[in-house]
């Protein structure tokens, strides 16, 4: 650069001296151009602000947060807001971290503020938020809290329970809320229960359990809780129910004579749960995929994996697999039951799989895997979805209609998923076939 500077001031010079060549100045003038150009950009390299956050939020009892930053230049921090103090609010290049203290909060509502970090002639918002104080309300025994008003006259009744949650656990904003509140957030994210959501009343209803978790095996009591849930039932390990579903069904009465879905959830984080008159997940890291392939067993799908020793021990019939809407005794894509599906736009992953309701042999299911098979994918196929889509919609005493099925079906059938990869996933066994348990304790 030094040197071109110097070269244009020779060659002016010179020009004094000498009849001016109008090429020669019109070139220099296209170099002083391009000079000016890079010291423009120059200028620009120059101002940059670079933040490792875009975003700091407070809990109600933490007041001060590191901001860590860097600027090429002199910088300064502002905000509108006097209840947040900046420590240094300015500084030169070398500083690179300012302290955003906030005040002391007790409302119950979050606060929220905007700081400007500006860096010469350019700037960055830097989003701040304050969390409100949680209310230390305590749930009574068998308090019922209403979390979700149909609209419709007659409505599709949600009754979640806890099981293994202590009266401390029973608080607003406590482990039970948050551990249901996960749970229904995947549910209602699914398809299709995302599609119909103006049809529930959801009820949480608060039980008191003196001890948290679950016993380990049936015959060893290890835990006093509200209703006796236990893992290794039958032998098997994963397999957790409840026991006393008698005192159980009378709190869901509290909430609803009509109840449609129970869900229970138990406070273990052991792998485990069952389905068919109720839903039951533990809290394990995969509660909402057990809690959603349990549901499905309440709206009569089966399972479409194979369990040969489960079939011969409970005398699993081809009989009994007619009667199950998401499997079929026949490969026929013409006779099928979910026959309606094949050949149209987006459904193309439905058609004939070998391999279904405990049987390897003779009896098909819609996909290669999916929810009540192996959760790859974390969704339901679409005979699936339009059995619990025609169980909500009858429940409410409509008339069912396929093409406003489509309708609603056709942009939401991919369920969101769980961000497992598939060797997660395998590490993970299928909830194990107990629909037939809960039938007979209703």
């Amino acid at each position: 650069m030094h040197f071109i500077l110097n070269y244009i001031y020779c060659t002016l010079k010179k020009t004094k001296k000498t009849k001016p060549n109008m090429k020669k100045l019109l070139f220099l003038t296209f170099i002083l151009s391009l000079v000016a150009c890079d010291k423009s950009s120059v200028a620009q390299i120059e101002n940059s602000i670079e933040l490792t956050t875009s975003s700091l939020t407070y809990e109600n009892n933490i007041t001060s947060l590191p901001l860590n930053f860097e600027c090429s230049s002199d910088w300064k921090i502002t905000t509108t807001d006097n209840w947040i103090t900046i420590d240094p609010s300015s500084g030169n290049a070398s500083v690179k971290t300012a302290t955003i203290s906030a005040e002391i909060y007790s409302e119950t509502a979050d606060r929220t503020t905007t700081l400007n970090i500006i860096c010469g002639d350019i700037s960055k918002e830097i989003s701040i938020i304050q969390k409100g104080v949680i209310e230390n309300i305590q749930r009574k025994d068998g308090d019922v809290e209403i979390i979700k008003e149909s609209s419709k006259a007659i409505p599709f009744n949600i009754v979640v329970l806890g099981d293994g949650f202590t009266k401390e656990d029973n608080v607003k904003g406590g482990s039970f809320e948050k551990e249901a509140d996960k749970i229904l957030e995947f549910l209602f994210s699914a398809s299709p229960f995302e599609n119909y959501k103006e049809y529930y009343n959801v009820y949480y209803v608060y039980a008191h359990s003196k001890e948290s978790g679950a016993d380990m095996s049936p015959g060893k009591n290890t835990k006093n809780t509200a209703f006796n849930s236990t893992f290794g039932y039958g032998g098997i390990d994963r397999l957790l129910v409840v026991q006393n579903t008698a005192k159980l069904n009378l709190y869901v009465k509290k909430a609803t004579q009509k109840p449609n879905l129970k869900i229970v959830v138990v406070n273990s984080n052991k792998y485990g749960g069952s389905g068919g008159g109720m839903a039951v997940a533990s809290t394990n890291s995969m509660s909402n995929l057990i809690a959603l392939h349990e549901i499905g067993h309440v709206f009569t799908l089966g399972d479409e994996y194979a369990d040969e020793q489960y079939r011969k021990t409970y005398n699993i019939t081809l009989e009994m697999a007619k009667k199950v809407p998401n499997v079929d005794i026949t490969n026929d894509l013409k006779e099928i039951k979910w026959k309606h599906f094949i050949g149209l736009e987006g459904y193309e992953a439905e058609g004939a799989y070998e391999g279904g309701y405990y049987f390897e042999k003779g009896v098909w299911r819609p996909q290669s895997g999916g929810m009540m098979r192996n959760y790859k994918p974390a969704s339901f196929n679409a005979i699936s979805r339009e059995t619990i889509a025609k169980i909500i919609i009858k429940n409410a005493g409509e008339e069912y209609n396929f093409e406003e099925f489509l309708k609603k079906d056709k942009s939401h059938h991919i369920s969101k998923s769980l961000s497992l990869s598939p060797i997660e996933l395998d590490a993970f066994p299928m909830p194990v076939p107990l629909e037939y348990y809960y039938k007979k304790a209703k």
